[in-house]
């Protein structure tokens, strides 16, 4: 399947210039320099918060085969992604580092007003899981987001997962459950259910190693991270890698900063009372109620989650709706074609 969405739709970024295909892989090619949002695109109709990841240029690289370079959906680029997991750290695909290891110090990122950043580099960091890491000297301001990572063992079936793809394309298609290890019996992808306009990736190509994935929690409208595919992915809560990169953001190994960052890994099928998404009801989800307590979710959006009973007021009942569902953990979320809903089978405690 062919996508057939416009460039006008596809395209995350606009560009001075113009990317536009001339009729030829190099040295016939022209290069687009990202300058802003597209106001037109897939990730502002869905309210995507795109900051957290790099911005690339757009170009012509490497032409694979018969690839068609008239086919927007065959077009790669040079420059690899990486992914911005703290204010001052951004997660990259390791084997594509080494192939471009200059491009470390020319990170930018896009606000979400639109104002582009140029982080100083200070150090970068080889982890496991084929992942790099880049330290930044400052902060990056909060008009851009860290990304908190989740775990792809417990994405709710039906959740649209997103690629950012080499050139500022949006693709995305709908998980149907996880896909098992017959080796390790560990989720290492999603079943995939393909939208049909966005149609199905051709292949993988130069450009293509450690794209972005995420998804979106529709309960809170969060993006989560699920790792860098075809390089750094997919992320697991328990997955050695997963953990050295936790502890160094945190500061517990000997190449990390002092400071830490807290990076708790989500997990997204705890239902909708698991308002932190940390795969359990308990204290700290009853915390979000009682910050809100008294609130009229009419007058204030932000806490229309937390009005379980859709009463109109956060009290008591809503407390009680929490501690009613007290220990309740997320499930693991598993394709089966066997399972009586002929979709998926749930594994998890309850």
């Amino acid at each position: 399947m062919r996508l057939q969405y416009t460039y006008e739709e596809s395209d995350c970024y606009s560009y001075d210039p113009e990317p536009t295909y001339i009729g030829g892989a190099p040295p016939i090619r022209t290069e687009g320099i990202p300058v802003g949002w597209n106001d037109g695109s897939f990730a502002m109709q869905d309210g995507l918060d795109l900051s957290s990841f790099n911005v690339r240029n757009r170009r012509y690289n490497n032409k694979s085969g018969t690839t068609d370079l008239g086919n927007i959906n065959n077009w790669n680029s040079g420059y690899w992604a990486t992914v911005l997991v703290s204010p001052k750290h951004a997660v990259g695909c390791k084997h594509y580092y080494r192939y471009a290891t200059s491009q470390e110090r020319s990170q930018r990122f896009i606000g979400k007003s639109g104002t582009i950043y140029y982080p100083e580099w200070e150090s970068t960091t080889e982890l496991g899981g084929d992942r790099i890491v880049i330290t930044f000297k400052e902060e990056l301001p909060e008009d851009v987001t860290p990304i908190q990572g989740a775990d792809l063992s417990y994405v709710p079936v039906g959740s649209k997962v997103y690629q950012l793809t080499s050139q500022g394309m949006l693709h995305y298609m709908y998980s149907k459950g996880g896909r098992v290890s017959t080796y390790s019996g560990g989720v290492y992808d999603f079943v995939y259910e393909i939208d049909d306009v966005m149609g199905e990736r051709e292949g993988i190509w130069s450009g293509d190693s450690g794209t972005p994935t995420f998804v979106k929690d529709e309960q809170n409208g969060k993006l989560y991270w699920l790792g860098n595919k075809w390089g750094g992915f997919p992320l697991r809560e328990e997955s050695p890698s997963t953990i050295e990169l936790v502890d160094f953001l945190k500061g517990a190994t000997s190449d990390a900063r002092p400071q830490g960052y807290d990076w708790p890994i989500a997990k997204l099928s705890g239902g909708e009372m698991d308002f932190n998404n940390d795969g359990k009801i308990d204290s700290g989800d009853l915390g979000h109620i009682l910050s809100a307590w008294g609130s009229n979710p009419k007058n204030n959006e932000f806490f229309e989650l937390y009005d379980l009973n859709d009463d109109g007021v956060i009290n008591s009942e809503d407390m009680g709706e929490i501690l009613a569902n007290w220990g309740v953990t997320a499930d693991r979320v598993i394709y089966d074609p066997e399972a009586s809903d002929g979709v998926t089978k749930i594994e998890g405690t309850k």
